[in-house]
């Protein structure tokens, strides 16, 4: 008898490669058949159920491509008026009376301090009116101010800009920021002040944020921010 027709053979046949160890075990065997019929069927029956779970498996996990895809076109399908939030609250301490100048404080925490220092570093016209700033949470809160009286651009693009300006500069502290409420206030001639412009912003943002990101990103500065708020009947 060859080795191919012993039973210890076709037996390994059927664990490691059962369609050859099938076509033996009804050739050479002398089992009968309702052995062979039962061991035929188990076999089946494994292979099938293995076959559809992995397809079920492949199916159901997107590739990476898949989910920036479908991430990148939910973020660009969504029309602008379904991503402003409710306005972002605050405390009154948050929007002072007075205008204060931006200087640092000697008061101030040295957190509080890096976050001035960038922002005096990366301004152009806003001014510095309350930074605030949560070691623990890692989070920042930042008030500026802009007037009518340095800049001759619209009050929408004075606010966006400020508020690019500011999300860098929180980059550049490296104090790895979660959070940050950025909120923009018009001083008027009269110095009668009033809300323009606030935004929230998640780590990923502030992280991903390079220098010249800053004068693009505030064309389309809803589309970034994770809350966006704007007083549309005083921006212009």
């Amino acid at each position: 008898m060859k080795f191919y027709q012993k039973n210890w053979f076709i037996i390994l046949l059927l664990i490691l490669f059962f369609p050859l160890g099938l076509f033996l075990m009804w050739k050479y065997t002398k089992w009968n058949k309702t052995t062979k019929w039962i061991i035929t069927a188990v076999i089946v029956i494994i292979a099938v159920i293995g076959v559809l779970t992995d397809d079920s498996q492949e199916k159901d996990k997107p590739t990476i491509q898949q989910t920036e895809n479908e991430q990148e076109s939910k973020k660009e399908s969504k029309p602008i008026e379904e991503r402003k939030p409710k306005k972002i609250e605050k405390t009154k301490e948050s929007v002072p009376k007075e205008v204060k100048q931006d200087v640092i404080q000697e008061d101030d925490e040295p957190d509080v301090k890096t976050i001035k220092q960038h922002l005096m570093n990366q301004l152009t016209f806003a001014h510095i009116d309350y930074v605030d700033y949560s070691p623990s949470e890692r989070i920042a809160i930042v008030d500026l101010t802009i007037n009518d009286k340095n800049t001759d651009k619209n009050d929408r693009r004075n606010a966006k800009e400020a508020t690019a300006q500011t999300v860098y500069a929180l980059k550049e502290t490296g104090l790895n920021i979660n959070s940050a409420d950025v909120h923009i206030i018009f001083v008027d001639k009269d110095n009668s002040k009033s809300e323009l412009l606030s935004t929230k912003w998640d780590k990923e943002i502030i992280d991903a944020i390079h220098k010249k990101d800053v004068d693009s990103m505030p064309n389309n500065l809803e589309l970034y921010a994770e809350d966006y708020w704007e007083k549309a009947d005083k921006l212009k």
